[in-house]
C-alpha cells in the first residue's frame, strides 16, 4: 500500500511578512515513506501568484503594491507519483511598519 508524503516533524507555520520587503520561506522537511518523487501544489485565497515565486520547498514572497498588503489562506499540496496527496492549510499576512525618521529634530 502507497502512502501519501508527508511533513517529518511539523506542518507549515503561518508566517507575517513586511511589505516591500523580499522574504525565503522554506518548508519543514517533507518524506515520502516509498521514496517516491514529491511534488508541491501552492493554492491561496485570494490569489497570491503575482508576488509568491515557489521553488519545490521554498518560497519566495516579495509583495511590492498595495492591493497585496492582506492575510492570504494558503494550502499546501504534497503529492507522490501515484497521485496520492495530503494538504495543509497556513496563512501569510502582509504588513506594514511606519516610517522612522532618524536625525536631530528639525528647529525654526
Amino acid at each position: 500500500m502507497n502512502t501519501p508524503p508527508h511533513f517529518v516533524n511539523k506542518t507549515p507555520e503561518s508566517i507575517t511578512i513586511r511589505f516591500n520587503h523580499s522574504t525565503e520561506y522554506i518548508l519543514p522537511p517533507v518524506v515520502d515513506d516509498e521514496n517516491n518523487p514529491i511534488f508541491y501544489y501552492l493554492l491561496s485565497s485570494p490569489p497570491a501568484d503575482a508576488f509568491i515565486i515557489k521553488e519545490n520547498d521554498r518560497f519566495y514572497l516579495n509583495p511590492t503594491i498595495w492591493p497585496q498588503f492582506r492575510k492570504y489562506n494558503m494550502k499546501l499540496i504534497l503529492s507522490d507519483h501515484y497521485a496520492n496527496s495530503s494538504s495543509f492549510n497556513f496563512n501569510v499576512t502582509m504588513t506594514n511598519t511606519a516610517p522612522r525618521f532618524f536625525g536631530s529634530k528639525l528647529t525654526k
